[in-house]
């Protein structure tokens, strides 16, 4: 059956799938060239000798958010005691944990102080990350580090778990006195 005249032939839906495919698959090559492969693909955690290795599931195992609104019912409380075990037991332990930078405080020698946070998705172009999914690093004086753009980093130093307020208003969980930080 011919289309009437001045009746436009409408593609088929196959052609439209396949124009679709090809547009993805044209983003997703755009998306790797900006991005990188880590951010698909991230490395698994990385040792550092002398370093107890840890991650974000670790630190993260606990609802932030009940975590949060307790910490404003117990105005004096450092470190209330509903958080989880094997959490309390990080503090004061030297660690190294994977993450992306997000710089605070830069000098002309490097960043010295940061947030890392567990991925890009709770970096700058995703929502605001949870108290439990970022860590607040400063960098033992007069050590710096490189800033890595957009780069997986293994940051090593000792942790405090010590739920405090910081000069933005905004509550801290985990505190990392830096010893090194290296790209992944």
């Amino acid at each position: 059956m011919k289309p009437k005249e001045g009746r436009k032939k409408t593609k088929s839906f196959g052609k439209r799938l396949k124009n679709a495919v090809v547009l993805t698959l044209q983003l997703m090559g755009v998306f790797l060239l900006l991005w990188g492969w880590p951010f698909l693909f991230p490395p698994k955690e990385v040792a550092v000798e002398g370093y107890k290795t840890i991650s974000f599931q670790t630190l993260g195992a606990f609802d932030a958010d009940k975590f949060k609104k307790s910490l404003k019912l117990l105005e004096h409380a450092n470190q209330p005691s509903d958080l989880p075990v094997d959490v309390k037991a990080l503090k004061g332990e030297k660690v190294a944990i994977r993450g992306y930078m997000i710089p605070l405080e830069v000098e002309k020698e490097g960043v010295k102080t940061f947030a890392l946070v567990r991925d890009l998705a709770s970096c700058c172009f995703g929502g605001t990350p949870k108290l439990n999914e970022w860590v607040h690093v400063t960098m033992k004086p007069p050590v710096t580090a490189p800033y890595f753009a957009y780069r997986p980093i293994v940051v090593s130093g000792t942790l405090e778990v010590e739920a405090t307020i910081l000069d933005q208003g905004e509550w801290s969980l985990y505190h990392l006195l830096g010893d090194n930080a290296q790209k992944v």
